[in-house]
């Protein structure tokens, strides 16, 4: 029996004599409220959601689904757990809304006295956030194949600004929604950027090289909405920059192109705090995912961060893909006491988003954040993407796997710098992590200066006897190493390139000891 039925069998059972009986239940006065305030900036045309609820016809054509997804707590989406912290502009409907849809349907969807229906909402014409300050559109259009594996590919959006301006917010308007999943937006030195823009005949270029990245301004995935960064925080775009959008592509079976555009939303000067970020685990969980072996139904990554100064966390989101089931992060403050943080119980890899906490959240200096992911990988989970299940290790396509809790945060006092070990970045590596990556160097050899280790390297991988590592040579394991050695960016490392790659990696891991 669905969820639905269910739902309106107890509708059935409040008689009409009952007091808590609403009496007639009518679109007008009950449903269109409803849908209007939570539904139909998504379900209106040029959104994402299958069908529009604009109208009566609209809601009574779906009736029977609107009533068992909301039962169900499908639609609205929002997965976040209620219980944790509060987040701004969260989504979900009351009790006593779900069960009017549900008497609603019972009662055959009437539609009432349409004087008394309210006005459709009034968006904005193709952006949510009203005209933005600056809008920049791809050259050219990319074509996605109709079938093949994932791909990922970053877009260069010129941008020539004659001074240093600051971002509040940005939206995403893809031109083919059906085979963007998610894009990740950066801000980098024009020069390079330009320099790799279409280098091998198409839009673009492959993954984000060693490029001079200045900065990240977010990222959009389906479903979600842009938001405005709270108070005065916003993003540093300075001159000589230009936008950088890394895609990711999801083949939906036919031939898609793909000419997306941007609107930035700019704050009229700097902010008084500059917004920061890490993840925990770090670099998307590469190091602490492991091997998720077919027919583990709760495999458990855990990843621990402590924080050395005095932060405000300002946003929260998560990132994994099909099989990840759950994500909790809980902070303990030095004295014992616990924050928890952000959970969500039931990950969904099509409903991912950035979460802002509804007042900043004070992280005393001595916090320990712990963040626990939980992964089905058995033939049960309807969302495995492989029948029969199969091992699943890190990486970038979607049937492999990721996880991470991200957050945004400013520093308490700006004065003394940022934590220690993370610069600030999102991909900031914690001391577990550094013996796996002190494991790598070997790969480029251990005798340390540009010599040593550029030599070795050289030997071992140069198949073709030109005296450099083509990226054909390398396995494909090491391509996002070899993206950022390549400095001159002409798919080739020379003694040199490896050598300053080896110490670069060696500095950032320490001679020592986990």
């Amino acid at each position: 029996m669905s969820i639905a039925l269910i739902a309106l069998g107890l509708a059935v059972a409040i008689g009409p004599d009952d007091p808590d009986d609403p009496g007639p239940v009518t679109f007008a006065e009950h449903v269109a409220p409803i849908l209007f305030g939570n539904c139909t900036e998504c379900h209106r045309p040029g959104e994402p959601a299958p069908f529009p609820l604009r109208s009566y016809e609209d809601a009574r054509t779906r009736g029977a689904t609107i009533a068992e997804v909301a039962a169900s707590g499908l639609m609205p989406p929002w997965h976040p757990d209620p219980s944790c912290l509060p987040l701004r502009d969260e989504r979900g409907l009351t009790a006593e809304q779900v069960d009017l849809l549900g008497l609603w349907v019972e009662r055959g969807m009437p539609e009432g006295d349409p004087s008394r229906t309210p006005a459709v909402p009034d968006f904005p014409e193709g952006w949510t956030l009203g005209d933005p300050d600056l809008v920049v559109t791809m050259d050219e259009a990319f074509e996605v194949p109709a079938g093949g594996p994932d791909e990922f590919r970053t877009f260069v959006f010129r941008l020539d600004l004659p001074e240093d301006r600051w971002v509040k917010a940005v939206e995403l308007r893809p031109s083919a929604r059906e085979v963007v999943h998610h894009a990740l937006f950066f801000v980098a030195d024009s020069e390079g950027a330009r320099r790799l823009d279409g280098e091998d005949g198409r839009p673009g270029f492959r993954r984000m090289r060693l490029l001079d990245l200045r900065g990240s301004l977010g990222g959009w995935v389906l479903g979600t909405r842009p938001q405005p960064l709270p108070d005065d925080l916003a993003m540093a775009l300075p001159s000589g920059t230009d936008l950088l959008m890394q895609t990711h592509f999801h083949p939906s079976g036919k031939v898609e192109h793909e000419k997306a555009t941007i609107g930035l939303y700019l704050a009229e000067g700097p902010p008084s705090k500059r917004l920061r970020g890490f993840q925990v685990p770090p670099a998307f969980g590469r190091f602490a995912l492991g091997r998720i072996e077919a027919g583990d139904e709760a495999h458990t990554v855990r990843a621990s961060r402590t924080i050395d100064r005095d932060i405000d966390l300002i946003s929260v989101g998560g990132h994994a893909h099909y099989i990840c089931e759950s994500m909790e992060a809980v902070a303990t403050r030095p004295d014992g006491s616990a924050i928890d943080l952000f959970r969500i119980p039931d990950w969904d890899f099509d409903w991912q988003g950035r979460y802002f906490f509804e007042e900043p959240v004070r992280i005393p200096a001595g916090t320990r954040i712990d963040v626990t992911l939980v992964y089905d990988n058995s033939e049960g989970n309807p969302r495995n993407p492989s029948h029969p299940p199969v091992d699943v290790t890190f990486g970038e396509q979607s049937t492999d796997e990721m996880g991470t809790v991200l957050f945004g945060y400013v520093l308490a006092d700006e004065r003394g710098g940022d934590l220690s070990g993370g610069s600030g970045s999102l991909l900031a590596i914690g001391n577990g992590d550094r013996g796996r990556l002190r494991g790598l160097l070997g790969r480029f050899g251990r005798r340390g200066g540009t010599e040593g280790p550029g030599r070795a390297a050289i030997d071992r991988l140069d198949r073709n006897g030109d005296g450099r590592v083509d990226r054909e040579e390398v396995p494909d394991r090491l391509a996002p190493r070899f993206d950022r050695a390549d400095q001159d960016g002409d798919g080739a490392l020379d003694r040199r390139e490896l050598g300053e790659a080896a110490d670069r990696l060696r500095e950032r891991t320490g001679p020592g000891g986990d």
